[in-house]
């Protein structure tokens, strides 16, 4: 596409293939760039056991030593973040929001590409800090409203890269998801994982794991692993032909959150996937709910 022309994304015309939300400049054709949004989220704990209904930490101890140290691990996921005109918000999924509270850690890469860990209770807006979260009513989706940091803000997504219509990407569009499987990262050089993928199917609607109520979802052609839950899904910058067999560009736009795996006996495994719209719509409750 010819430097100056003209692109409609989420409903809005950006010139010379960028897009700005008053802080921020990104290249809608640099995946690099899509990913500066994404960020792995950890919270350590102390294993349980249950035990005739009651639950018991798990500590060790070496046989002869005099001290016990508790077993612990790591709830894991992905997230990312998402800038309006007038704050900045973090997205992941409903059920890995749940086992990150006030102490779970945020991280991403600095311009060295270090990994840089802050305490979610640091980072939350004035409002945000007695409840963390904001839960969509039944979709897997949360958002908690952060402080107006300039190192956030300079990696936050613009919501207007954010799909608001409620469908699935076309089959024929290379889809990337964007995360942190099974917490894998470098400390020196840390950087998510993608993962390349396709649509296969419309917008469906079930209700999944730890879920009450039925919500929309559509399907990714293959399952991901643990840690990706709440990543972003992109269309990925990419060149296609038309229908009249003409090459056109296509944008980088998020279109969805990984949500979980699904497994259809006869058919195999897929990745549900909560649409982007879900997401325009909540943001559009916060700002609201902030005026």
């Amino acid at each position: 596409m010819r430097r100056g022309s003209t692109r409609r994304i989420a409903g809005r015309t950006r010139r010379g293939g960028q897009a700005r939300n008053g802080r921020l400049t990104l290249r809608l054709h640099s995946t690099d760039a899509l990913a500066r949004c994404v960020v792995m989220l950890d919270r350590p704990f102390t294993e349980t056991i249950n035990v005739d209904g009651c639950d018991f930490e798990v500590w060790l101890r070496s046989p002869g030593a005099k001290r016990a140290v508790p077993k612990r691990d790591r709830h894991l996921g992905t997230g990312f973040l998402v800038g309006t005109d007038d704050a900045a918000f973090l997205v992941t999924a409903a059920h890995v929001a749940r086992r990150m509270d006030r102490e779970a850690r945020l991280s991403y890469a600095s311009r060295g590409g270090h990994r840089i860990s802050r305490r979610l209770a640091d980072l939350l807006a004035p409002g945000s800090r007695q409840h963390v979260w904001v839960f969509h009513r039944s979709a897997d989706v949360a958002l908690a409203r952060l402080r107006p940091l300039p190192e956030l803000q300079r990696r936050a997504l613009p919501a207007d890269l954010l799909l608001a219509r409620a469908e699935a990407p076309s089959w024929s569009l290379d889809l990337l998801a964007i995360g942190f499987p099974l917490g894998l990262a470098s400390e020196l050089h840390f950087a998510p994982i993608a993962k390349r993928a396709q649509a296969a199917s419309a917008i469906v609607r079930f209700r999944g794991e730890e879920m009450e109520r039925p919500a929309n979802f559509f399907l990714l052609d293959q399952p991901v692993v643990g840690g990706y839950s709440g990543a972003p899904v992109f269309v990925a910058p990419q060149a296609r032909l038309t229908d009249s067999g003409k090459p056109e560009a296509v944008a980088g736009r998020c279109v969805g959150l990984l949500s979980q795996t699904i497994s259809l006996e006869t058919v195999g495994q897929f990745t549900a996937v909560v649409p982007s719209s879900t997401i325009c719509s909540m943001l559009r409750g916060q700002g609201r709910a902030s005026r």
